[in-house]
């Protein structure tokens, strides 16, 4: 899971310098510089490019709300210049809101608009002085004061930080004060303060940005970092630190940032001392000064001149030696074990802390080596393998070091007591520290071979070394990784608390920050970055001037990586990379020339955003004349080679499903060393006599679903009625009720009776069904329902079911009429009862989706609206085979661990905002639909945690095993009606609905392969056809 592709990573080592660093080293990977092709997700942004940044978000505002520059930069500042924040409560709440939260005034007035003369004499309300009305101020709220009071106001506000939002002097104004006037009036007094609040100004997209940093160096290099994906993440600095973007200390992964900053105070407080002086001496009674007993003699006396006995450390007159004290003992015992654990991590911490900085020493001895091994054997010019060698023991001994300080914080207590049990904790233990002494093990002979004389080895014998080092880079690259997975999947992962997450590993590294293109400016604005100051901010840098370098005084502490020179090395064996050691020079900074193509650039972007409906236009003009000539002409033989092509591709499809169709084999996994089932099912003896629970009191605060209906009265849950016409498909149509954003937000608020939409709004909004099908669906109790509607899908029938299953689950198949012919083409046809095999068809007329992926959403999401007096469901993706008995799935996934709702954790990804661009990417939903709907749950605050109540954030919904309770009823109808607000793919709607629905608690949340276990995946035979009218 790499958060960063970029253009330039470098990696630097510096000669030990005098300042003082947390660990007393400095890194010799840091030296070593990476050159790959990728465009970094970082960005170093200078002085100049900083102006540039800035003025191009303003410019976006500025195009979006027609805005004067002053006032865009108000709204920004206010949004902590999220531009999409800012479009999203336009769009949510309207521009005059939008204005009146960001105390943006936009109404035109002139300055004391009252009075026809200059020379008339105006009250002033500050100072209570009658002065000339040329000799006040008006600002955009319409409040007038004289030029000395708000001169005095504004100066204030400026020395106390506050100038980047100076409100209004008016009682109860919350109107930002024009920058330009302040300014003027500023600058008339003190020109300097006039500089520091300009300088304020472009500060502020540094200090109220989320995706900023400033970098920690000290002395402080002037530069900050943006990222643009992910916080949780390791970057580098051009100025060669390496620090962790989401706490800004060092680079400290597979430690957590929690874990790091616990264990650096760990390290420099008094912590371990007061321990020891805990196992190690008594407090006297009388003084109560410790005490360590020095002598054999049971008499112990202290300073003060009290005596008391060894045994009991208690005063001699009237004590007894021989009563137990089990407290006094277990206290002393605790303290000692934690002593001697803490001692064995630091212990082994610190050694690989001396190895790293002797290994630091190399460099210079591998330098004379490959040299010597040049001039003596020409074969051997190449010295990548030895630099390459080099490279991969820095990286391995870092990830090695700080693998400690994890296992000491993971498998104690001090942070995950209640996660897991005695058991679990050392089956996790030992299954960490196999994988730690592995890559131990490997390091330490790395290290070995490099400290080897090989230059003054025979040519056979350096061969035989040079593959030695080769092999043993490689693997100590792949036990990191094994490393890395085994911390993010098997011990972070299951944890419920979200707060640990570590960045990924990279084999190339730290990724390097590229710089950000520079624009001319004529603005000339000292940075820098308080003492006192937020480290959030955009990606800023600038020249290392005296002026400006002096300027800069931050509180941070030193990195402990420092850059001087470079070596470019490969992790691969590359006749372009030699292993050389060479000075690193800096990029050139690009000529004018290049200010032009940019500003031509921005002037084509204008014209786009000035004409895009036009531009929008022509292209679907064009396509409505070419579909109309298309129609208009005859079907000609090209109909019949495409039907050859689509049969071919059935053929290769079957072919592909061969393989899978009819699998009843279980999958299993490995945890903790041995082979499990990933579902484990109840023996077939015992799912034989299993039934279904008797109803239960529901222990929830919702009691009772209404649904919301066009009839005066909302439709309550037991009453089932289904509509009978067909009505206009939309997005929001008859069916689904027109639900409006204030109607969405309060139906997340839970109350005992909770009234929400959920389909079936109107009589006249499709889905027909006929009264047969509804009479038989009515008598189900337990059901396993699918559908196929648009003929994209066959029917696969479901296996490995008992008797009992056979009789009391119902399996029902939703078909559109459309699906009905495809198969009835086929041979398959339904039988005088309605089934084919064990399926019950059941017809559906008027769908009211264009969209099938929407028609489809009813089933899956609405059964408790279709199965009116159904207990439990199980729905099954038309593009899979059940093949597991429903009532031992139910016993396993709900009532075996007291859930009411079953679902799979997404393969692939663990957050929403990841899943979005992946749909983009997949062409599964327009950029613009994804956009909306991100954009709409960034607004309303949905974090970017991987977990939401202890469970995974995202989703796969193939399957979806589930109790029908007015909870769960709550929690379908609020995914159904995202799914109809937004996009069809509900795997981004899920993790929203579920953060929102907090109550929801009692959800399984199974893994990728408990679903692999419980059905045949086929994948879709054909893409489904439109609704016909």
């Amino acid at each position: 899971m790499d958060y960063y592709t970029t253009s330039d990573n470098e990696y630097y080592y510096g000669d030990d310098d005098d300042r003082d660093s947390s660990d007393g080293f400095q890194d010799p990977e840091s030296e070593l510089q990476w050159t790959s092709h990728k465009e970094s997700c970082a960005k170093v942004i200078t002085k100049d490019s900083l102006l540039a940044a800035q003025r191009e978000d303003l410019q976006k505002a500025k195009d979006l709300l027609s805005l004067k520059e002053h006032r865009a930069r108000t709204l920004l500042i206010h949004y902590r210049w999220d531009v999409d924040k800012v479009f999203a409560v336009f769009v949510e709440k309207g521009k005059e809101q939008l204005y009146a939260e960001a105390g943006v005034t936009v109404e035109e007035l002139n300055d004391i608009s009252l009075l026809q003369c200059s020379s008339s004499e105006v009250m002033c309300d500050i100072c209570i002085e009658e002065v000339l009305a040329n000799g006040t101020t008006t600002m955009d709220c319409g409040h007038y004061f004289c030029n000395n009071c708000w001169t005095e106001h504004f100066i204030v506000k400026i020395n106390e930080g506050q100038s980047r939002r100076i409100r209004c002097m008016a009682h109860k104004c919350n109107a930002i004060c024009d920058e330009g006037k302040i300014r003027n009036l500023v600058s008339a007094r003190d020109p300097d303060l006039a500089k520091k609040f300009d300088r304020f100004l472009l500060e502020s997209y540094i200090e109220d940005n989320k995706r900023v940093k400033w970098c920690p160096s000290t002395p402080h290099c002037g530069n900050a970092i943006c990222v643009e994906d992910d916080e949780y993440c390791e970057v580098e600095c051009a100025c060669g630190v390496q620090f962790c973007f989401s706490c800004s200390s060092d680079a400290h992964s597979p430690c957590s940032c929690l874990m790091w900053e616990l264990w650096t105070k760990k390290c420099k407080d008094e912590s371990e001392t007061v321990n020891w002086i805990t196992v190690n001496t008594k407090p006297c009674p009388k003084c109560h000064k410790p005490v360590e007993k020095s002598g054999g003699c049971n008499l112990v006396s202290c300073i003060c001149g009290q005596h008391f006995c060894d045994h009991t450390w208690n005063v001699i007159g009237g004590h007894s030696c021989g009563r137990y004290t089990e407290n006094h003992v277990k206290k002393t015992a605790r303290a000692k074990k934690y002593l001697l654990r803490y001692i064995h991590y630091h212990n082994r911490y610190k050694a690989h802390t001396d190895s790293f900085k002797a290994e630091a020493q190399l460099k210079e001895k591998i330098q004379l080596k490959t040299s010597n091994l040049e001039e003596r054997e020409s074969a051997f010019i190449d010295s990548s393998w030895v630099t390459n060698g080099l490279y991969r023991l820095f990286r391995s001994r870092r990830v090695l070091l700080y693998s400690y300080p994890f296992a000491y914080y993971m498998f104690g207590e001090d942070l995950f007591k209640n996660e897991m049990t005695e058991k679990e904790r050392e089956i996790k233990q030992n299954l960490f520290e196999d994988q730690q002494q592995q890559l131990e093990a490997n390091v330490e002979k790395l290290s070995l071979f490099l400290e080897e004389p090989f230059d003054e080895y025979a040519k056979d014998k350096v061969m035989e070394t040079r593959m030695q080092i080769i092999n043993l880079s490689k693997i100590a690259d792949e036990r990191c990784k094994k490393l890395y997975e085994c911390i993010e999947n098997d011990l972070l992962g299951p944890l419920q608390q979200g707060t640990h997450v570590i960045a990924s590993y990279k084999s190339k590294g730290v990724a390097k920050a590229s710089e950000h293109p520079e624009k001319n400016s004529a603005i000339n604005v000292q940075l820098e970055r308080p003492d006192n100051a937020s480290l959030c901010g955009k990606t800023v840098g600038r020249k290392t001037n005296a002026a400006w370098q002096h300027q800069l005084r931050p509180s941070m502490s030193s990195s402990i990586f420092n850059n001087s020179i470079s070596i470019s090395v490969s992790d691969e064996e590359s006749d372009e990379l030699a292993g050389k050691m060479r000075v690193r020079v800096r990029r050139k900074r690009r000529k004018s020339g290049f200010h032009g193509k940019n500003e031509l650039v921005r002037r084509i972007l204008r014209q786009i955003l000035k004409w895009w409906m036009v531009l929008l236009f022509l292209p679907v003009a064009g396509l409505l004349v070419f579909e109309a000539l298309r129609i208009g002409r005859k079907p000609g033989p090209a109909i019949n080679s495409e039907l050859v092509t689509q049969q071919k591709s059935a053929l290769s499809l079957d072919k592909k499903q061969g393989g899978n169709l009819n699998r009843l084999d279980p999958m299993t996994r490995v945890v903790g060393g041995v082979k499990q089932r990933c579902l484990n099912l109840l023996p077939p003896e015992e799912v034989q006599h299993l039934d279904v629970p008797m109803d239960k009191e529901s222990t929830n605060l919702i009691k009772k679903v209404v649904y919301i209906s066009e009839s005066d009265t909302p439709y309550v849950e037991g009453n089932s009625t289904l509509s009978h016409q067909h009505t206009e498909a939309t997005r929001f149509n008859l069916f689904t009720g027109n639900q409006t954003l204030e109607q969405r937000e309060k139906s997340f608020k839970v109350n005992e009776a909770t009234m929400v939409h959920c389909g079936f709004y109107s009589e006249n909004g499709g889905f027909r069904i006929s009264d047969e099908d509804k009479n038989y669906m009515q008598t189900c109790k337990v059901v396993v329902s699918t559908c196929a509607f648009g003929g994209g899908d066959d029917l696969y029938q479901p296996i490995g079911m008992s008797e009992a299953s056979l009789q009391k689950v119902c399996h029902v198949a939703f078909w559109d009429e459309i699906t009905l012919a495809a198969q009835e083409k086929e041979g398959r046809r339904i039988d005088e009862d309605q089934f084919i095999g064990k399926w019950r068809i059941v017809i559906v007329k008027d769908l009211p989706f264009q969209d099938q992926r929407l028609n489809g959403k009813i089933p899956k999401m609405l059964a408790h609206r279709l199965f009116a007096h159904a207990r439990y469901s199980i729905w099954v993706d038309s593009k899979s085979q059940f093949r597991r008995d429903p009532l031992g799935v139910l016993e396993a996934l709900l009532w075996r661990t007291n859930s009411v709702l079953a679902i799979s954790e997404h393969g692939a990804r663990s957050n929403v905002y990841d899943e979005s661009k992946a749909v983009v990417k997949k062409n599964k939903a327009t950029p613009e639909e994804v956009e909306v709907q991100i954009t709409q749950y960034h607004h309303d605050g949905l974090p970017e945690d991987k977990r939401f109540n202890g469970k995974k954030a995202l989703a796969e919904a193939s399957v979806i095993v589930r109790e029908h309770t007015p909870l769960t009823n709550l929690f379908m109808c609020l995914w159904f009606n995202e799914v109809v607000r937004f996009t069809s793919r509900d795997q981004l709607s899920f993790p929203y609905v579920l953060w929102r629905l907090k109550v929801l608690k009692n959800i399984n949340m199974f893994p990728v392969c408990t679903r692999k276990d419980l059905v045949n995946s086929m994948g879709h035979l054909r893409k489904a056809k439109p609704r016909t009218n």
